[in-house]
């Protein structure tokens, strides 16, 4: 489209892919996310955001480089809500079993609590994973992943996980299990084996389980018992 071609060299005071908001550029970024989420990013021109900021095309030029750049803010930020949070609770107090089930909680606490800025993420992953994968694991998804496996790794070297599991399969059982509610749950509530649609900590409670001790019994154990399900 030719409203989204980038404005000269110097423009894009406020790019944030590499420099922190400032100014207008809030406002631009909020109708940006909400119009990409609703649309896609091929549905959106420039002259859409604008229109819904309530600014001029080049008032977002002035701000942003280019769609793409206002495009891959809007993804940066909605990842990096959960970096600072993840990095504090990795580094805090308490045993690496208790910090998974925080984890994986506070992951899925966002996805829920923000269902257009996980679609937003989730329709990008999706769509364009193929051409734009350089930029979403280095611009947009690093610091999460580093941050999260990193819990894996630091368990793993105290011997409180095993040692030959791959950390980063384990990091993605734990991604895997909250998309799959994120996305699934709506229809998995009326499966009458899924009693998980509305107890999201439950859910996680018996993911977490499975993630610690697997699902291999005991040498010990009688065959054929198993825990009850959640009701």
């Amino acid at each position: 489209m030719t409203d989204e071609k980038p404005p000269a060299a110097g423009a894009g005071d406020c790019d944030a892919i590499t420099a922190p908001l400032c100014g207008g550029a809030r406002q631009i970024l909020d109708a940006a996310r909400r119009l990409f989420a609703e649309h896609s990013y091929e549905g959106v021109s420039v002259h859409d955001i604008a229109a819904a900021a309530g600014v001029s095309k080049a008032n977002v030029f002035h701000h942003f480089t280019s769609k793409e750049a206002l495009y891959l803010t809007t993804l940066r930020e909605a990842a990096l809500q959960t970096a600072a949070e993840v990095e504090s609770l990795v580094a805090g107090p308490g045993d690496h079993a208790g910090k998974l089930r925080a984890l994986a909680g506070l992951i899925l606490d966002k996805m829920l609590q923000d269902p257009q800025q996980t679609r937003l993420l989730l329709r990008e992953l999706l769509e364009h994973g193929t051409e734009r994968g350089r930029e979403l694991a280095q611009q947009v998804f690093e610091r999460n992943f580093q941050a999260e496996v990193s819990l894996f790794r630091q368990a793993q070297h105290c011997g409180a996980f095993r040692g030959d599991v791959d950390p980063v399969i384990g990091w993605l059982a734990m991604i895997a299990a909250n998309m799959t509610f994120f996305l699934c749950r709506d229809v998995l509530r009326h499966n009458p084996d899924f009693n998980y649609a509305d107890k999201p900590e439950a859910f996680l409670s018996a993911v977490c389980d499975v993630l610690l001790h697997g699902l291999a019994a005991p040498a010990s154990a009688a065959p054929g018992r198993s825990r009850e399900p959640v009701s």
